[in-house]
């Protein structure tokens, strides 16, 4: 009979210490799946942050750079069309300011009589120069 006691007895100890061993284990397990749940929780959301932060980045950086670009290109074209208008309009006074100059110069004449004066000079230089070539010519083959 004694002997049976002291076995039985340390069995049911047993089984307690064994009881409580599984008990802390367990706790212990939970605390660290917890933590892990917890540290993948955040690190999840930390970089789903850092993504939307990031993303927010991209998006403000290319929405900043397409602005960029279409003012540069907007910049460039009204450049381009303000420099043609400048240059014709350059053009233009200095079309008007010889024309004035030469009508000034042919003896306050109308605009027609000058532009036919110039032409007939034109059409004598050329006559001339044609005139002179040919002479040139003839007297150059009876050298030879």
């Amino acid at each position: 009979m004694y002997g049976f006691t002291c076995v039985s007895t340390y069995v049911r100890t047993n089984e307690r210490t064994n009881k409580e061993t599984d008990e802390r284990k367990n706790e212990r397990l939970n605390e660290r799946t917890y933590v892990g749940t917890k540290k993948e929780r955040t690190n999840k959301e930390l970089n789903v942050r850092m993504y939307e932060r990031m993303n927010k980045r991209t998006y403000i950086s290319r929405y900043i750079c397409t602005y960029v670009r279409m003012n540069e290109r907007t910049y460039a074209r009204t450049y381009e069309r303000t420099k043609e208008r400048t240059n014709e309009r350059a053009n233009e006074r200095t079309n008007e300011r010889t024309y004035e100059g030469m009508n000034e110069r042919m003896y306050g004449r109308t605009k027609e009589q000058t532009k036919e004066r110039m032409n007939k000079q034109t059409y004598v230089n050329r006559k001339e120069r044609t005139y002179i070539h040919t002479y040139v010519g003839t007297i150059e083959r009876a050298n030879e």
